[in-house]
């Protein structure tokens, strides 16, 4: 039996998708705002690792108003995270998901969609930015063993 390993070259590197979004993004008369984002069109060959939020301003609207957003995909709307309640009322940097939340590999360049939602219609809201950051690595159809 002849066992052949063939090298080729893979970027392992992980990569970031990011994406800022103000609270005039989200303006709805409505409790939620869905937006697919060209930055979150994401390459055919990627695997999603992680996901950062980073609250620079804290969505409100003078009201006491609580904003949250989840990360997915359409009709899957929280496959990457499931935003905690209010988790953009509060300037922070947050990681990942929550417990059990799944990091699978979209193949066909699949949209990634934001969704936001609000206690109260989103056109109400005054203040608010967010980056949204998504890592991901290129498998590129192979997965390397580390060892070439």
């Amino acid at each position: 039996m002849t066992i052949a390993r063939t090298n080729q070259a893979h970027s392992s590197r992980i990569r970031k998708a990011e994406a800022v979004v103000l609270f005039g993004d989200i303006t709805a008369a409505a409790l939620t705002k869905t937006l697919d984002l060209a930055a979150f069109l994401l390459p055919a060959d990627a695997m999603i690792v992680g996901t950062e939020l980073n609250v620079t301003t804290d969505f409100d609207d003078g009201a006491a108003a609580t904003t949250k957003v989840d990360i997915g995909i359409s009709g899957s709307g929280t496959i990457f995270l499931v935003g905690a309640a209010d988790n953009l009322g509060t300037i922070a940097r947050t990681n990942g998901g929550t417990a059990g939340t799944q990091m699978p590999s979209f193949q066909g360049g699949t949209q990634v969609r934001l969704t936001f939602t609000c206690s109260v219609n989103t056109s109400t809201l005054t203040k608010g930015a967010v980056t949204i950051r998504l890592f991901y690595v290129r498998t590129d159809g192979t997965v390397a063993d580390g060892r070439n």
